[in-house]
């Protein structure tokens, strides 16, 4: 790894308003080895996956980037539920695959609680499975992507998709991956249907839909 690739950067908590320091990666050091059709990337070297989920050190309170601060409403309920269960929680230095796996399951714990949107929870264990598969870890990426995809039908369902980065189209073929990933064939099949006869797609996105349909149709048979 080298030397300069982690820096220290200061988070706010959100939920005790203490400013603390924790380990990030220079996007400038990265070096992308391949990309999976489910949008992860695979990195030579440091992983910065690992440090997606601050962890307070004064707290414990874990949550992503994409967190809101915590409510009064939802004060208690942490603090029965989570802050005496998991105690004292150091995970602002350097990563191992562990405590990445760990800083996401307690991100997971602490946005249930709180009740942070569909979308969010959903790239949680969409980040949690590519963790797992980075280690070989079928069984347990399979896990979090049923999770993902539960949470990810219920974004498209409820029309929430305008609220999530990546626009509906990109939604839509995640859907398709997952389903495939699942071995859902047919549900992967009606996803990916959805996107190759939309003429609004763009072309790059529209003609990865048709490959993965075509590899998981394959697959199948």
């Amino acid at each position: 790894m080298a030397i300069d690739i982690l820096y220290d950067r200061d988070i706010t908590c959100l939920y005790c308003g203490k400013t603390f320091k924790t380990k990030r990666i220079r996007n400038s050091k990265l070096i992308v080895k391949k990309r999976d059709p489910d949008f992860c990337v695979h990195y030579e070297g440091e992983n910065p996956y690992y440090y997606n989920i601050s962890v307070c050190p004064y707290c414990s309170y874990a949550f992503s980037g994409s967190f809101s601060p915590v409510r009064e409403q939802y004060k208690a309920a942490l603090e029965e539920d989570y802050f005496q269960k998991v105690g004292s929680v150091e995970l602002c230095g350097e990563r191992t695959h562990q405590e990445a796996v760990r800083s996401y399951k307690l991100a997971l714990v602490c946005g249930s609680i709180v009740h942070e949107p569909r979308y969010v929870m959903a790239g949680i264990f969409l980040r949690l499975a590519w963790l797992h598969r980075f280690q070989g870890d079928t069984a347990e990426e399979k896990k979090a992507l049923a999770k993902a995809l539960e949470l990810y039908n219920l974004v498209y369902e409820h029309g929430e998709h305008d609220k999530y980065s990546m626009g509906e189209h990109r939604l839509i073929y995640l859907l398709g991956e997952l389903n495939g990933r699942l071995d859902k064939i047919d549900e992967a099949r009606r996803w990916f249907n959805m996107v190759i006869s939309d003429r609004s797609v763009e072309p790059a996105l529209k003609n990865t839909a048709r490959e993965r349909w075509n590899e998981y149709k394959n697959k199948g048979q």
